[in-house]
């Protein structure tokens, strides 16, 4: 018995052992993995700036080093500066989370909040993000970073983006109606090079027999409120028109004044309304569709002055 006992002292000693070697593997179900106790937490950057309409944005906080225990926790505050009219922060972001933010060894973790963006002209306004709460680390030198949110009001680029349809009179005096959308490309690296400067116009009546919808471009001047359709543009690739001439035949956007003839070298100018649901373009001036190939001007394909354009 003396014997017996004795084996199940053991047994009991052997699983408190493992029960309390448990308890440092797991917590509350989560298990813990180990580090140096060299962590660092600190905001990438001191100041960050998004759009008005940039909508869900995310700031990275960054974790170099690493925790005795994993994992690093912490909290962030959030403070305004100078939200302009606005009564509250709440007005202005919406966060995904402040709290309970965890690393178990990324690197980087993101502080994610949507901009509420509005349609008035407004300064720029602010607001800090702080760290607070953080437990298996040190705070780093950045521990606070600023955010300016933009106003975009008074600089109506991306408000022209969408759809659109353009009215014209064609070169036989008949209304013509035809979608258009707006934007600033259809990647990321054309829309970062066209900023402010070039609007990207997809579609164009008369090509429904293309396999391609034509695009053509809008230059951009917000201190002039003006936009222009550039002339000398391809619509079309090689290959896409047959006009029946032969050749890789294609589309190009052309200046058209109806008393001058047409012109690869002249923009048509235009101008919005204050509401940017109308775009009107010089009245008794327009643009042609142009058909070229390899050996050059082939004719038009269609002729349109009087042009206006109006939100959908």
């Amino acid at each position: 018995m003396k014997i017996f006992r004795n084996i199940i002292l053991s047994s009991v000693l052997a699983l408190a052992a493992f029960s309390f070697a448990s308890c440092d593997l797991f917590r509350m179900g989560e298990e813990v993995k180990h580090g140096n106790g060299d962590a660092v937490v600190g905001f990438a950057s001191p100041e960050y700036s998004f759009k008005e309409s940039a909508g869900i944005v995310r700031v990275p906080v960054q974790v170099t080093g690493s925790p005795l225990d994993y994992p690093l926790t912490f909290d962030v505050k959030a403070e305004a500066l100078n939200l302009v009219d606005l009564a509250s922060l709440d007005d202005l972001v919406l966060f995904t989370q402040k709290t309970d933010f965890k690393d178990y060894g990324n690197g980087t973790i993101y502080v994610e909040f949507k901009i509420s963006d509005d349609t008035e002209i407004n300064e720029d306004r602010t607001f800090k993000i702080g760290i607070v709460n953080l437990e298996g680390g040190k705070l780093a030198e950045v521990t606070e970073t600023v955010v300016t949110v933009k106003d975009n009001d008074n600089n109506p680029y991306e408000k022209l983006w969408g759809d659109w349809v353009f009215h014209a009179t064609s070169s036989a005096g008949a209304a013509v109606d035809f979608a258009v959308s707006i934007s600033g490309g259809f990647d990321e690296e054309t829309i970062e090079a066209n900023a402010d400067k070039i609007l990207v116009c997809w579609g164009a009546a008369g090509y429904q027999w293309s396999d391609h919808t034509p695009v053509w471009y809008l230059s951009y001047d917000a201190d002039a409120q003006q936009v222009a359709i550039i002339a000398g543009k391809q619509l079309t690739v090689p290959g896409d028109v047959d006009w029946g001439a032969g050749g890789n035949q294609y589309a190009m956007m052309l200046y058209w004044d109806p008393a001058q003839g047409s012109s690869d070298s002249v923009d048509l100018p235009g101008s919005w309304d204050k509401d940017l649901t109308t775009i009107t373009f010089t009245p008794g001036l327009g643009v042609e569709l142009g058909v070229y190939n390899e050996s050059g001007y082939l004719g038009y394909w269609y002729r349109y002055h009087t042009i206006t354009m109006t939100r959908k």
